[in-house]
């Protein structure tokens, strides 16, 4: 049976929408209710670094538009997906190293995903920048693949542990064998763009980070590790990962925009984690909702987002 906590993620949805695959929620984000005038004008004279998070390229789009129309030229604001020269990361990598001595304020329009991936990335400033992020992050990331005859790719480098928090008979949870790490991060990193790592480079960013727990499904795991394919029969493997709400831990603030967030799986996650994380939510700027143009006093709420 599957882990708990796998199966209230599925109950819950859009557990069918993946972070590196989102279908059909998130298609615009409306941003002026979060960022009216008085907060603008409170950014730009606190020379504030801003993330804003999306689910999908369309919406960052809408975004950007939105943003331009609305915010000094003087603010530079960097769109970046997976069609950036370089690829996402690399590109934030980038605006990280210069932020780390700017004073001027910015914003970054990123995916849910690259957000997560960011958060494998070890900048001490990012306690520097708040994170809105438009809908509510998807936790379950399910990943089913025929690797028959190219597990050696993977498989031989991790581990299965049934007595780690909540792996099962029928679903241990899955880690890297000590020695390994570099294996699975070349797989997930796939520096060379090679086309066969590219198609396991989701799966392999899944276990390798340290913000998403992976179980396997082990009669499928055994099957593709110990018996041979049979001829016009596919033979998949099963992989369930969960985001970890550490993932947004680090941040001066984290702001998500979406309804029912105490009822969501990435609070109940947060509830129910062990490493209790602190992640600040303290209001730096007024209220859109406020006339007032003043920021409230910082408040920090510890183990939760808002």
């Amino acid at each position: 049976s599957l882990p708990q906590r796998i199966r209230m993620a599925i109950q819950s949805p859009p557990a069918q929408q993946s972070l590196e695959n989102p279908q059909t929620m998130g298609q615009s984000i409306n941003i002026k209710p979060y960022l009216c005038q008085p907060q603008i004008d409170y950014f730009v004279a606190k020379n504030q670094k801003i993330i804003l998070a999306a689910m999908t390229k369309r919406a960052l789009a809408e975004a950007y538009k939105e943003l331009r129309a609305i915010l000094p030229n003087s603010v530079v604001i960097d769109h970046v997906t997976s069609d950036t020269p370089g690829g996402a990361i690399n590109a934030v990598r980038k605006i990280f190293d210069e932020e780390g001595i700017s004073i001027h304020p910015r914003v970054i329009l990123m995916t849910h995903a690259a957000l997560v991936r960011l958060s494998e990335l070890n900048y001490g400033f990012r306690k520097e920048w708040i994170v809105f992020i438009d809908e509510i992050p998807n936790v379950l990331s399910q990943h089913e693949i025929n690797i028959s005859d190219t597990h050696h790719l993977l498989l031989p480098h991790l581990k299965l542990a049934l007595e780690a928090p909540e792996g099962t008979t029928d679903w241990p949870r899955v880690g890297i064998n000590r020695g390994d790490e570099s294996k699975i991060t070349d797989v997930a990193e796939n520096k060379g763009r090679d086309d066969i790592q590219k198609v396991l480079q989701p799966l392999a960013r899944m276990i390798n980070s340290n913000h998403i727990l992976t179980w396997v499904n082990a009669d499928s795991w055994n099957r593709t590790i110990n018996e041979s394919p049979e001829d016009g029969k596919e033979q998949k493997i099963y992989f369930n990962g969960l985001l970890q709400p550490t993932a947004f831990a680090g941040f001066k603030q984290v702001i998500i925009l979406g309804a029912d967030f105490k009822d969501s799986p990435l609070a109940r996650g947060q509830r129910s984690s062990s490493n209790d994380v602190a992640i600040p939510v303290t209001r730096t700027a007024p209220s859109c909702a406020s006339k007032s143009t003043r920021p409230t006093s910082p408040s920090s709420v510890p183990a939760s987002m808002t």
